[in-house]
């Protein structure tokens, strides 16, 4: 696989991974049945399974694992390529544990009334409808949707109005360190993979990192460019006004609140299991398997 392919798969990915996406108590009362620490444990866990986070956090994986597959598959050994997928699948997705970190994010960092206002968002009719338009967006079928719909764009461009609108809600619902640190881990990951597949022993996840860090201002200018696809066609059932009423959400401080600290949890289970994922493909390597 050329470079060029490779950087387009990534990007890709990462896009997916952030539109799909998108969408204190005293220890004394830990452990008291209905006190303010359950009680904020719950609210985490109803506003998790409200908004579209869990089908978000539990389908974008898989579409990671499809592109590792396509980058390592063709190049190593049918033993080496199942060692690959379970590295990916269990390793990486299945123990990314991003209910858990979200769920807690939540309760430790979103007041009562923060969690209120949150929770009064999704359960209004507008908040579910939106929350419906995101599931849709997560499924796997929806990543042609996003090449049909921006295609049909070109011929039939949205109105200034909208596209001025659609812009505003993008750089709002976009958290640039979460975004980075995402981006990060997945190109490290990519990155080590290509190489075990090339035939690399020595391989180093934290070197991967450090070297991704160098180019992370390229890779996530295209990854805004191809995130503002998802985003259109995400969000293109909603009418101006509804959208506005979205934004106007987003944009209220508990809104922006609550996005950064969905993303940032999201992003600690993502560097958690890329840690995890490094470590077994390092392994692998070391341990001399033939390709």
């Amino acid at each position: 696989m050329d470079v060029k392919r490779s950087v387009m798969i990534l990007n890709n990915v990462i896009a997916l991974l952030m539109c799909l996406f998108l969408s204190g108590a005293c220890i004394a009362d830990e452990g008291k049945k209905g006190g303010p620490r359950e009680k904020s444990i719950i609210a985490g866990n109803e506003i998790y399974s409200l908004s579209a986070l869990d089908v978000q956090s539990t389908r974008i994986f898989p579409v990671l694992q499809e592109e590792l597959d396509e980058i390592v598959h063709s190049r190593i050994s049918a033993e080496d390529a199942v060692r690959i997928s379970e590295i990916t699948r269990y390793t990486f997705f299945s123990k990314l544990g991003a209910r858990e970190a979200i769920t807690a994010a939540l309760a430790r960092n979103l007041s009562e009334g923060e969690q209120r206002i949150v929770l009064e968002w999704l359960r209004s009719d507008i908040g579910g409808k939106i929350t419906l338009l995101e599931r849709a967006a997560a499924q796997p079928e929806a990543r042609a949707g996003v090449v049909a719909y921006s295609k049909k764009l070109q011929h039939k461009p949205l109105s200034m109005k909208r596209t001025l609108l659609m812009q505003k809600f993008k750089r709002k619902i976009i958290n640039k360190g979460a975004l980075d640190r995402i981006i990060v881990v997945t190109e490290a990951v990519k990155k080590l993979a290509e190489e075990y597949a090339y035939g690399g022993r020595h391989l180093s996840y934290e070197k991967s990192l450090k070297k991704t860090v160098k180019f992370i201002d390229v890779v996530r200018a295209t990854v805004n460019r191809r995130l503002f696809n998802h985003i259109r066609y995400s969000y293109r059932d909603l009418g101006d006004g509804e959208l506005k009423n979205y934004l106007d959400f987003i944009s209220s401080d508990t809104g922006q609140k609550y996005l950064a600290v969905s993303l940032h949890a999201f992003a600690d289970a993502v560097e958690r299991a890329g840690k995890r994922m490094g470590a077994d493909i390092e392994a692998m390597a070391a341990s001399g398997r033939k390709r």
